[in-house]
Formats: C-alpha cells, structure tokens, sequence
C-alpha cells in the first residue's frame, strides 16, 4: 500500500516529537467553510483546550 503524504508526515512527526498528541477529524474535507458550510468546529475547539 502507498501511503499519502500527509500520513508520511504524520509518521515523521511521531518519530521527531515526542509526545506529540495529535487528532483526526475524518468527514470534513478541507478545513475551509466552503467544505464545512460553518464556521463552528467544537470538536477541534474542544481538543485544543484539553
């Protein structure tokens, strides 16, 4: 399987920083309001202030 280069840098940021949290929001599409039709994204504001 060839992996996408977003998921190799993913791969290369878990080896270089440890402890790195990091989350996927899948059913998105770009971050953009085009992609979401919103402004609002709780899910990303809830993980930042964890």
């Amino acid at each position: 399987m060839i992996k996408k280069a977003s998921q190799k840098t993913v791969d290369m940021l878990h080896q270089q920083i440890k402890n790195i949290k990091y989350r996927e929001f899948h059913h998105y599409g770009h971050f953009t309001y085009d992609d979401m039709q919103t402004t609002e994204f709780p899910e990303l504001l809830n993980a930042v202030l964890r």
